[in-house]
Parts: structure tokens; sequence; C-alpha cells
């Protein structure tokens, strides 16, 4: 019985810590788009770096927030957006 409760403090505690290490590697960006064609959709950052991504309902001059993740790198060049928001 002792080694399942183990297991299973281990088991939260592990879980715990991803989930935090999930949040702490995301992070947020202004941006505006700038083109839209088939479904890919260009957008500009406030810092002029320009970010594609597959959506629909998107129209040039639309203000959008871009949901980055870091992926543990020094750069901003290796992230990835996770998600876009109105």
């Amino acid at each position: 019985m002792k080694i399942i409760m183990r297991a299973v403090i281990i088991t939260f505690i592990l879980m715990c810590g991803i989930t935090k290490a999930k949040a702490d590697n995301t992070y947020t960006i202004n941006a505006t788009v700038i083109n839209v064609n088939d479904g890919i959709v260009t957008c500009e950052d406030t810092d002029g770096n320009v970010w594609e991504f597959y959506g629909y309902g998107f129209k040039v001059n639309d203000a959008i927030v871009l949901i980055m993740n870091a992926n543990h790198t020094t750069t901003i060049y290796d992230d990835m957006i996770e998600d876009v928001q109105k």
C-alpha cells in the first residue's frame, strides 16, 4: 500500500512540474494581420517580426494576440504560435 501511495504522490508532483514548466514557457505578443491568403494568415508583431499561421475568419488590419511557446530557446525565432486571439 505504501508503494502505491508513493507512486501516486510522485506522479502528482511530476504532473504539477510539467504544467508549471509549460506555463512558464509561454508568453503573448500583440500583432496585426498584414495578409490573408487561402487560410494562411501573415501578421507582424510590434517589434517588426513577421509570423504566419493557418486560420480562418481573419482579415487585414485585425489586431490579434499571439500565444507563443518559447521552446526553451534563447531567441524568439525558434518560438511557435500555440494559439491566436482576436
